[in-house]
Formats: structure tokens, C-alpha cells, sequence
């Protein structure tokens, strides 16, 4: 006859004794899964206090260095990737990097601040990150295509990516950072679009792209919409860019279903004439859309109801207005917005977003929201410029 459990406890001791022996007595005792969640939660300043002894401290190693944020700070970019060199332990637990890598620009000039283990190019640092889920390298316009940044593509490509985010692709013949734009070679455009279909292979599992601006000519945009094609992009689910840069790819990334439109000056019936011929793949099957519009943009204004049939089906939708101080209130735009909404039967979730430079009325009252939640019947969720629901 077995005996019970309960019994057993109490029989070899005080309950409460029993209890206590089986409850953890330090951060030690704690699953590793657990002790990560609670490391995370804490502010940056307090996690030095918890690496009181080599197993804490490398618990903590890995919260610090799963995700990495360093836009807009080139130094200590630069630090980071020594630190790499010096301990290639620690760039095994980065998952999701941000870097800035203007120094890139500069190994021609004599630098002190450049450490010497990360020239030529620092590719070598960068190869050690090789459990990286998410890469950012920012205010570097053509790396993707210069011949002296093929280390850093050959690396780059070597990742299994998820997300990939370029701050700007600049054509060839402009030469970034030159004093002025050097002749282009015969078939400058082919080569550079090699370049990127090369990158863009070589990341099967890539979901989600961003590229956040563009100074590319038509000569070279009309070679890579001629060039791209689906498989180069087989599981892309989600693109950020410039309307120009998402014309060739809205047209062969089949499986997209997010797609967001950064804001410009200069949108006209051509350009959205070419966006609608090239995106009627994922016309019917896109699920959100974001899309940036400055403030002062006629075309867009008065077209407002032809955008958003471009995807008719959209169940998630975000505009951001860009303003300055001589913009109108908020809602002066999100009225224009709601007389177009007719066209969009499905929506569910509503977002308008109105940034300005100063301080300008960006109120929307409760009638406002009614008056939207009528034209879409179907909304769930609806969340105005300040953010609320």
C-alpha cells in the first residue's frame, strides 16, 4: 500500500519546514528562463547590481546583449565591435542589432578613434554575430552595392536574417562622402542591382525589409524592377520605404501583407499610376497599410479615396501626418481622411497619427469618433494622434 504523499511530507517534518526546503533561497535557484524574464524588466542602471558572482554575470550578459540599439552613435559602434573582437563569447547572444556605421566612410583618413583590430572594415567584428535575427545598419548609403564594402556583404549575407533594416540606398555614381559624383562606368546600374539581388538571396528567411530612403535614378530603378523577381524575395511579409523602392518590389513580393509608404514631396498621377500597375498582385490580399503624407501634399489630399482603393481589403490602417507649425488643427486632416473611408468596408483598426515640428491642436473629441465608427462599421479599435484608444 503506497503511502500518501501529503502524509509523507508532514510525517518527516513540519509542513511549512517542508515547504520552505523546497522554495528557491536565491536569484540562483530560479529557472534560467525565469531569472532572464526578471533581468530584463529591470532598469539598465539596476542589472549591474544583480552581477554579484560569474553565473549571475553571465545570465546578465545575455539580457544586455540580446538586443542592441545604437543609432546615431558611431563611437560607440565602434566600441561594440571591439568589445566583439576582445570577447566573441558575448556577440553570440545578440539577436537584434542596431549599429551605426558612418565610420565606415572614413577608412581612407588617418582616425585615433578607429581601434586597430576592426580594420579594414570591421567585417571581422561583425562576423561573430552569428546567431543575429534582426539587423540594422544605419547612415551608410551603399553598401549593398560599393566594391569596398564587399566584406561587409559577404558577412551580412552570411546571416540568417528575419528583419533587415537600410538607411538609405544611394546610387553608385554619386560616390557618398566624395566631393562630387565620379562617371559611371558601362553598366554601372546591372552591377549594382546584382549587388543587392545577391544580398536579397542570399536572406530566404528575410520577413521583413526597411529602407528608409533613396536617392536612386530612374536608370537604376527601372534596372532593378527589369531584374527582381519572386524568388529573391520568397517570405516577405512585410516592406518599409519610399513609394519609388516599393514599386519594383510590390511587384514580385507575393506574400507581402504589410506595407508602409515613407513620406515625400513629390507624389503625382505617374507615380501613382506605376505603384497601382505593380502592387495588383498583393492588391486583394495586403492587411495593413501605413502610409506618411506631409501635411501640405495636394496630390495626396485630393486622391485620397484612389489610395485607398489600391488595397481595398485592408483590415489595419495607419496614417501619419508630418506637419509644421502652419499646418491646421489635426482634425482639419482627419476629416479629409473619414470622407475616403467609405471605400475601405473591412477595416477594423483605424489609426491616425498627426507629428508636428511645434505644438499645434491635435484634439479629436468623441463625435469624431462616432462619426467614423458609422462610415466603417466593422471598426474594433481606433486610436488617435496622442496615442489613446
Amino acid at each position: 500500500m503506497t503511502e500518501d504523499p501529503a502524509k509523507a511530507i508532514i510525517t518527516n517534518g513540519s509542513f511549512e519546514a517542508n515547504i520552505k526546503a523546497m522554495q528557491p533561497t536565491s536569484l540562483q535557484d530560479l529557472p534560467v528562463e525565469l531569472l532572464k524574464q526578471i533581468i530584463s524588466n529591470l532598469p539598465f542602471s539596476a542589472r549591474q547590481n544583480v552581477m554579484i558572482n560569474r553565473y549571475l554575470r553571465s545570465i546578465c550578459e545575455q539580457c544586455l546583449y540580446q538586443t542592441i540599439i545604437l543609432s546615431g552613435q558611431p563611437r560607440r559602434s565602434l566600441r561594440l565591435l571591439e568589445t566583439f573582437i576582445l570577447r566573441p563569447d558575448l556577440a553570440l547572444h545578440v539577436r537584434h542589432l542596431t549599429i551605426d556605421v558612418s565610420w565606415a566612410n572614413k577608412w581612407g583618413a588617418p582616425s585615433e578613434e578607429i581601434p586597430d583590430v576592426l580594420k579594414p572594415d570591421g567585417a571581422e567584428a561583425l562576423s561573430l554575430v552569428r546567431n543575429i535575427q534582426s539587423l540594422s545598419m544605419d547612415d551608410i548609403g551603399n553598401w549593398m552595392h560599393a566594391p569596398k564594402y564587399a566584406r561587409i556583404r559577404s558577412v551580412v549575407s552570411s546571416m540568417k536574417l528575419a528583419r533587415l533594416s537600410i538607411s538609405l540606398i544611394e546610387d553608385p555614381m554619386e560616390g557618398f562622402g566624395d566631393f562630387g559624383p565620379p562617371m559611371p562606368e558601362e553598366g554601372w546600374d546591372r552591377k549594382a542591382v546584382a549587388e543587392i539581388q545577391t544580398m536579397l538571396q542570399a536572406q530566404p528567411l528575410l520577413g521583413e525589409l526597411l529602407i528608409k530612403s533613396s536617392s536612386l535614378s530612374d536608370e537604376l530603378l527601372s534596372t532593378l524592377q527589369s531584374t527582381l523577381c519572386s524568388a529573391d524575395l520568397p517570405n516577405l511579409k512585410s516592406l518599409e520605404t519610399v513609394p519609388k523602392l516599393a514599386i519594383p518590389f510590390t511587384a514580385v513580393a507575393f506574400r507581402l501583407e504589410s506595407l508602409r509608404l515613407l513620406p515625400i514631396w513629390n507624389w503625382s498621377e505617374e507615380l501613382f499610376y506605376q505603384l497601382k500597375i505593380n502592387s495588383a498582385s498583393i492588391r486583394f490580399s495586403l492587411g495593413r497599410f501605413r502610409f506618411d503624407v506631409w501635411y501640405g501634399d495636394e496630390w495626396v489630399w485630393g486622391n485620397l479615396d484612389k489610395i485607398f482603393t489600391l488595397f481595398p481589403n485592408l483590415e489595419d490602417l495607419c496614417i501619419m501626418i508630418h506637419a509644421r507649425s502652419d499646418a491646421e488643427p489635426a482634425i482639419y486632416y482627419f476629416d479629409k481622411i473619414s470622407l475616403n473611408l467609405h471605400v475601405l468596408p473591412s477595416l477594423r483598426i483605424l489609426e491616425l497619427r498627426f507629428e508636428a515640428f511645434s505644438q499645434v491642436n491635435s484634439e479629436v473629441g468623441t463625435e469624431f469618433v462616432a462619426h467614423i465608427k458609422t462610415i466603417c462599421p466593422l471598426l474594433e479599435t481606433f486610436i488617435e494622434c496622442q496615442g489613446k484608444l
